[in-house]
């Protein structure tokens, strides 16, 4: 596959995919907007997923003025022929959370009966490859692996019978391959500064006691570097979840503090495993110098 080219298109010949799109709008509401989509017949017997080629979509919102987390899971077969018929756009729609993209640009949003949510994403920076050239271990199975760090936002929200029109930014991850993540867990750390500076971190393991890390810095001016030497270290648990870290590494030293316990997602299928996505605060140094800024953590047990 020339992934240079098709790296956020459907990819029919993988198990496992996902689109997934997380930000702050109006220092307010933090958001998460992920399309999963599964091919069994490409993996083994033990995964998650159900035996067809299926989508699985989640949209939550977090309100930091209320204290107040919002979730909601969609499902639906994969139609094959219209999946096929991209050649050069993403065009997703899993009954009301849906995802347009020409490779440069997003149009991302979810119509459910309390909350409609139509953002438009412009990437402010080139997309990223993560890993070996775009490429990690899930440790089941090995995932190609890209992010678009720094996106500007807007666009607008429907709460109820009120309408805000927003702005901000978000980050977005495409992750595809032939793995599963049954037995697997990881804790993700996506950290947006101030600066212009962004930092994913990936720290993965199961119950073999096996671990992968993987992190990139992304420079004000788009180019990236590996920083696979960091430490993250849990300062305080509530609700059997992390909520507050320290991350080190050679450049930086930061706390990651969660704006609230509440962002947990529970699934109602069996198949599909409780993960906490967090809204969180950043503040520390980088190179030298203070910075503050946001991130999403995401936790899967």
């Amino acid at each position: 596959m020339d992934t240079e080219k098709d790296w956020f298109l459907p990819h029919l010949r993988v198990g496992v995919e996902w689109w997934y799109f997380t930000g702050l709008l109006n220092n307010r509401f933090g958001f998460e907007v992920s399309i999963f989509m599964s091919e069994p017949r490409m993996l083994p017997m033990s995964t998650y997923f159900p035996f067809v080629r299926s989508f699985l979509a989640h949209f939550a919102i977090f309100d930091r003025e209320k204290d107040m987390f919002y979730f909601e899971e969609k499902t639906r077969i994969a139609d094959i022929s219209r999946l096929s018929q991209g050649k050069s756009l993403l065009n997703l729609d899993v009954s009301g959370i849906n995802v347009l993209s020409n490779g440069a640009n997003y149009i991302i949003g979810a119509n459910t009966e309390k909350f409609t949510l139509s953002l438009l994403l412009q990437a402010k920076k080139p997309v990223i490859p993560h890993g070996d050239g775009g490429i990690i271990s899930m440790l089941n199975g090995d995932s190609y692996y890209y992010s678009v760090t720094n996106m500007e936002a807007s666009g607008f929200l429907r709460n109820g019978n009120e309408f805000l029109k927003l702005s901000g930014s978000a980050w977005h991850d495409h992750q595809f391959g032939n793995f599963t993540v049954k037995g697997v867990a990881w804790d993700w750390f996506s950290l947006r500064f101030s600066n212009n500076i962004e930092i994913m971190a990936f720290l993965l393991k199961d119950k073999k006691g096996n671990v992968e890390k993987y992190g990139t810095l992304v420079k004000t001016d788009g180019s990236a570097i590996p920083i696979n030497n960091f430490k993250i270290t849990t300062l305080e648990t509530k609700n059997n979840y992390p909520v507050k870290w320290q991350f080190e590494f050679e450049e930086g030293n930061f706390i990651v503090q969660s704006v609230s316990d509440k962002q947990v997602i529970r699934s109602k299928l069996p198949f599909v495993p409780q993960y906490a996505e967090m809204l969180s605060d950043v503040s520390g140094t980088l190179f030298g110098e203070n910075v503050s800024g946001y991130a999403y953590v995401e936790i899967v047990k």
